[in-house]
């Protein structure tokens, strides 16, 4: 499996990556913001509530995958960070295997 130049992107920025990850942030902007450093995030309205997934390609380990929340959130904010708590997990599993 290889990488498309915009997965080789975002792989860059992965790298330079000053602020750790973390979820309750307090801003949309800058959640999704930071969602970006890892890959490509959306956000979207459903009837059944706010959804968030992102997906990613993970260099070295050869892993692509996505990271979704639920439908059911009340907020945007709170579909991302579902989100982000995912990935801290996924990313700290990746780093141990």
């Amino acid at each position: 499996m290889s990488a498309s130049e915009g997965e080789i992107e975002v792989i860059r920025a992965n790298r330079e990556i000053k602020k750790p990850l973390k979820a309750g942030g307090e801003n949309l902007e800058d959640c999704l913001l930071m969602l970006a450093q890892y890959g490509r995030p959306r956000l979207s309205k459903q009837d059944s509530g706010w959804y968030c997934t992102i997906k990613m390609f993970v260099v070295g380990k050869g892993v692509e995958f996505e990271i979704s929340s639920e439908f059911k959130h009340h907020t945007p904010l709170e579909a991302v960070n579902t989100v982000i708590l995912r990935l801290v997990k996924v990313l700290e599993d990746l780093k141990s295997a």
